[in-house]
């Protein structure tokens, strides 16, 4: 069995804005891949991809937009970029709800651009980005079924199946 989850992919000029604004200063911590910038409406863990497919199937939801702005972090371990869309936690409940998920803390939309790293002081790399007033919105009109494999360099995710939305 492999690992999975459900994302809204950022358009690819977006990413790139992020990743030359927003994690290359933060170089010194664990920095999120360019490929791999994403939003996550829902962790799948192990699970069979034909089974979470078919769940997935007859999603149904429109195109709407998203904003992201707000930079910050958990936990002096992850730092992230806020995402904006009430109807991207809608999706996230259908999403969960389909699958049997239950998330104890709800949605909280983010985008992580990089990790804690032992032995870097993560507000002093953190600081460099903090007061940025990265202000983006984009349409999302598809959210993709990811797979996840775990490597010492960092994870790799494979786009498994697209689901578009129903205008």
């Amino acid at each position: 069995m492999s690992r999975f989850f459900v994302a809204i992919e950022v358009p690819l000029e977006l990413r790139k804005k992020i990743y030359k604004e927003l994690v290359k200063p933060l170089a010194k911590l664990k920095p999120v891949k360019e490929e791999n910038l994403h939003i996550t409406l829902c962790f799948i863990g192990e699970a069979n991809e034909a089974q979470v497919s078919e769940k997935l199937k007859d999603i149904n939801f429109e195109p709407f937009r998203a904003r992201l702005h707000e930079i910050g972090e958990f936990d002096k371990r992850v730092a992230w970029l806020g995402v904006q869309a009430e109807e991207a936690e809608k999706l996230a409940d259908e999403i969960s709800a389909k699958l049997n998920i239950k998330n104890e803390q709800g949605f909280n939309g983010h985008l992580t651009l990089a990790r804690g790293k032992e032995g870097v002081n993560f507000y002093e790399a953190f600081a460099k980005i903090k007061n940025n007033h990265f202000d983006e919105r984009f349409i999302v009109g598809r959210i993709i079924l990811f797979k996840s494999e775990l490597a010492k360099e960092g994870p790799t995710h494979t786009k498994v199946k697209e689901f578009t939305a129903k205008c």
